[in-house]
């Protein structure tokens, strides 16, 4: 099974059937430029960090970064979803750590200490997308903090 057809297949069972195809009422930020917000971006740069993870890798840790792949390209579409009907600016419903916790922690098991096949001209791919992931929270608690005025 490649790639192409387990992210197909995964997106299928979420969406119900069909083929998931969909028109954006916006341009990827990838292609664009331009994001959502700060969350549509660190999703973004999470899932192409992954896909470089994900080439470097094979066995249980390609299968396993996969997995996490897909929940973080879940997450971001309920996150454009949010954005859609709430507003840019007015999505308060914030992406779900806890949906991609497991996984998270799977890769991260199944990496160990040796991780020298996720660097890249001296950059390890994947403490930077740990990194992106602390960051994601801190962003979330942020923005929750402001909404209920525990800081203006």
């Amino acid at each position: 099974r490649n790639r192409e057809s387990f992210r197909s297949e995964k997106f299928s069972e979420v969406l119900g059937g069909g083929t998931g195809t969909v028109e954006l009422p916006f341009s990827l930020g990838e292609i664009s430029g331009t994001y959502l917000d700060s969350m549509d971006e660190i999703l973004a740069a999470e899932s192409i960090l992954l896909e470089n993870i994900i080439f470097r890798m094979n066995g249980e840790q390609a299968q396993a970064a996969e997995e996490l792949l897909f929940k973080v390209e879940v997450t971001r579409v309920v996150h454009w979803i949010n954005c859609l009907r709430m507003g840019r600016g007015n999505n308060k419903e914030r992406s779900n750590v806890g949906f991609v916790l497991e996984d998270l922690v799977k890769v991260d098991r199944l990496l160990g200490n040796n991780q020298s096949s996720v660097v890249v001209n001296g950059v390890n791919l994947w403490q930077t997308f740990m990194l992106l992931m602390s960051v994601m929270i801190r962003v979330e608690e942020y923005e929750k903090h402001l909404v209920h005025g525990v800081i203006t």
